[in-house]
């Protein structure tokens, strides 16, 4: 925590950076220390901005941090990865965050196996709605713009293998989307559409199945 002194009689303004080791947050508040009887009152409390935290399987045995990830895929378990995921038909994502997310890189270690697509996704508001970066079947990297319908915004070649780890990131700053693997930028585009201005991260597997150990998010400043 943080210590703030408080004048008598004045309107302060307390800010705090939540630290990264404090994954999850349980509970939040105030300790108050009165030097004299009086009164004190909380306008409110809130909390804003993009999260700086890195998300795998905690040391200890529990299953509970599963729960943190909503889950569309056929299958989710943990027993070898952290994140091992099927899809037996469509396309599957594993979710976590919050609309209030704008502007970050997200970025997992992604490992497809026998995968028509696999990938990651950023500002997701639903199933069929996120920006996702994407390992296509046909030696392809792809940024899409899901919105009921997919939308192809960029493509590159890439010869990828089933079964290599590829570190995938995909930036999302205002209008601008950038999407890297392993620190290098493959693809950018500067989408007008501004239905997608926010949303959580997801992993994505279409079709097979993929394995990642961890996702990391990091706030992108102005």
């Amino acid at each position: 925590g943080e210590v703030v002194p408080v004048s008598p009689g004045s309107d302060t303004i307390l800010e705090f950076k939540v630290p990264a080791s404090a994954n999850p947050v349980f509970e939040t508040g105030l300790d108050i220390e009165v030097q004299s009887p009086g009164s004190f009152y909380l306008d409110y409390l809130s909390w804003s901005g993009e999260p700086e935290v890195v998300l795998t399987r905690p040391p200890h045995k529990g299953t509970m941090w599963r729960r943190a990830w909503v889950n569309a895929t056929d299958n989710f378990n943990s027993w070898q990865e952290p994140y091992r995921l099927v899809q037996n038909e469509g396309t599957g994502l594993l979710i976590q965050g919050t609309r209030e997310w704008q502007n970050y890189q997200v970025t997992a270690d992604i490992t497809p196996h026998l995968a028509k697509r696999a990938g990651i996704a950023a500002r997701v508001q639903g199933l069929k709605r996120y920006y996702g970066f994407l390992l296509a079947d046909n030696q392809k990297l792809q940024l899409v713009r899901m919105l009921n319908q997919p939308t192809l915004l960029a493509e590159c070649d890439f010869e990828w293998q089933l079964g290599t780890s590829y570190e995938m990131s995909l930036m999302v700053k205002g209008s601008e989307l950038r999407a890297m693997i392993n620190g290098d930028i493959l693809l950018e585009f500067e989408d007008p559409v501004t239905d997608l201005c926010d949303g959580s991260i997801a992993l994505i597997i279409e079709e097979g199945r993929s394995a990642t150990q961890s996702v990391s998010i990091q706030p992108v400043g102005d």
